[in-house]
């Protein structure tokens, strides 16, 4: 049932992350909140094909270079030189022991560029996935319509149940999860999108040959912490492989090196500024531990459960209280 009930969470998120808007739309205008719902649903699918039309054909294009390029790569480097580029650097440290470790590397590393188109068309000429993609398509605008409508009463009929069932202090933690969540993610989709603009434009001037799928690929990516950069970098310059020249691949590393600089002392601070409060240690922890409890969903999810569990943690451990 887990693939089935993905609809339904993804309509969870988008209702709590659209609300706000739906409510403003609905007190300014003065309509219902099914109308102002319908607004923000058919703004939600405009998008989303406006997104489908033009950049899914540019990522798919972009899919295939990238891909032929890891594999002319792959194909490109043997194991020996591999191996020999590690037995250099640890025979630096006093380590005179040859390790194969090539050998791993390059089998793993074309088994993966091999299966990788085999089972994405697979999956997508699957009668199953296409019957699910279908379901995901269409359940989740109208089931967030319902819970954008409704939200309010789930909120007011919650606060009377947790009011019954919990101490004044819990509901006061709970508004406080609440509000910080709210700013982090206004602060940090705000962040994205300025960071994208910054990456297509520097990669244009640069002569990506996909500066704007690169270019959104990493500003979007960057709501990882301290790896964003490092994952953008590496797809760019794999995208960019043996068509640049010296000075584009300086340009692009010194590109990935300034723009995570100026996030973190300006963007950052001005969109999200100290609200999150949490030290670089504890993030990194999270995003470490997430990701080997959750996978690849806990790159993205570290944040936003570091900011619950700081909440709850400052509430309970306050020196002051």
């Amino acid at each position: 049932m887990g693939q089935w009930m993905i609809p339904f969470i993804v309509s969870v998120i988008l209702a709590y992350c659209f609300h706000y808007p739906a409510n403003q739309i609905s007190a300014r205008f003065k309509v219902s909140p099914a109308t102002s719902s319908g607004i923000i649903i058919t703004l939600l699918v405009a998008v989303c094909t406006l997104v489908g039309v033009f950049i899914i054909p540019l990522v798919q294009k972009s899919a295939i270079v990238l891909l032929n390029k890891i594999s002319i790569l792959v194909n490109t480097v043997s194991a020996e030189s591999i191996n020999n580029a590690i037995y250099d650097s640890l025979k630096k440290i006093g380590i005179n022991q040859p390790i194969d470790i090539g050998t791993s590397i390059q089998n793993y590393t074309r088994t993966i560029v091999s299966n990788v188109p085999r089972y994405l068309l697979k999956f997508i000429y699957t009668g199953k996935s296409v019957i699910y993609i279908l379901i995901f398509m269409f359940m989740t605008p109208i089931i967030t319509f319902y819970l954008l409508r409704d939200w309010n009463k789930f909120v007011r009929y919650s606060k009377v149940l947790l009011r019954k069932l919990t101490s004044p202090s819990v509901l006061e933690l709970i508004q406080n999860i609440n509000n910080r969540l709210a700013e982090y993610i206004k602060g940090q989709l705000s962040l994205c999108c300025i960071l994208a603009i910054i990456y297509c434009m520097l990669l244009t001037v640069i002569g990506v040959s996909e500066s704007v799928v690169c270019g959104l690929f990493s500003g979007m990516i960057s709501i990882i912490p301290f790896f964003g950069s490092f994952i953008g970098l590496g797809v760019t310059l794999a995208m960019c492989l043996n068509d640049f020249s010296i000075y584009q691949y300086f340009s692009t590393v010194l590109v990935y090196l300034l723009i995570p600089f100026i996030d973190s002392n300006y963007l950052t601070p001005k969109f999200i500024g100290e609200k999150l409060g949490i030290s670089p240690f504890w993030m990194m922890f999270s995003i470490c531990a997430t990701t080997s409890v959750l996978g690849t969903a806990g790159l993205f999810l570290a944040v936003p459960l570091t900011v619950v569990f700081a909440t709850i943690s400052k509430t309970f451990l306050d020196p002051e209280k």
